[in-house]
């Protein structure tokens, strides 16, 4: 289904992927927004800024009006690089950047209390490179950690892709290591979760891991296993770049 906004009086702007209500199919009037065409943006619905105009439908479909307070926000994109181990296999590099990205722009439980809406989503920045240093296509101890983070070369929107990667302090088996320095982009395994390429960005921007509350829902939980999907205020702004 379709989102779309009527950016002026005469013309629908249908919007790009990723917005917080992809399975709606209404039209709506946007007040004091400038919309640019082919630019994706996010829609903050709420009972407070949004009223019946009493417009004639458009395409069947009655027409709204969001009264500003950020109701309309342009979406930011955060582009990642990929490299694979020669021997790692990279498929699933779409679904984490779009399960990733849902994960941050939605809010699950709906009443923006547990989890908020970040506008944001993840892109990929060219063709995933390919790497064939021996041994880490298996990361197991800390010798290869750091190696594989040295390809990475300091730069956080870099991510290292291996078939299994192991925490070497505990033996512990994990689907992500971001870097104890902020700054280094991340390693992640072939097989990784969801939501794992959320929770590992959130380290490189400084975040630290949130096992409240119980269960493992926060994107930063500790445990959450590529299926965490809530961020508080704090995290919401530590996803989106500084403001310019």
């Amino acid at each position: 289904m379709s989102v779309y906004v009527n950016a002026e009086p005469s013309s629908l702007t249908q919007l790009g992927e990723g917005q917080p209500l992809p399975d709606l199919d209404k039209s709506f009037h946007v007040l004091s927004a400038t919309l640019k065409k082919g630019v994706p943006y996010c829609l903050k619905i709420l009972s407070t800024n949004v009223k019946y105009t009493g417009a004639g439908d458009v395409d069947g479909v009655t027409m709204f009006a969001f009264n500003g307070g950020g109701a309309v926000k342009e979406k930011y994109q955060q582009y990642l690089n990929f490299i694979r181990h020669t021997n790692a296999d990279a498929s699933h590099v779409n679904d984490w950047l779009n399960t990733s990205g849902d994960a941050l722009e939605k809010d699950d439980d709906g009443d923006g209390q547990n989890d908020l809406s970040c506008c944001m989503g993840f892109k990929q920045s060219g063709a995933t490179a390919v790497n064939n240093t021996a041994g880490l296509d298996l990361i197991t101890t800390k010798a290869k950690t750091d190696a594989a983070f040295n390809i990475l070369q300091t730069n956080r929107q870099q991510v290292f892709i291996c078939k299994y990667l192991e925490e070497y302090e505990t033996r512990r088996p994990w689907a992500g290591r971001a870097n104890a320095c902020p700054g280094f982009g991340f390693i992640i395994i072939e097989t990784a979760g969801p939501s794992v390429l959320a929770h590992e960005w959130g380290h490189c921007q400084g975040l630290v891991h949130r096992d409240s509350p119980p269960g493992n829902q926060n994107v930063m939980h500790s445990k959450t296993g590529g299926s965490g999907r809530w961020i508080n205020s704090a995290e919401s702004a530590a996803f989106m770049p500084p403001a310019k």
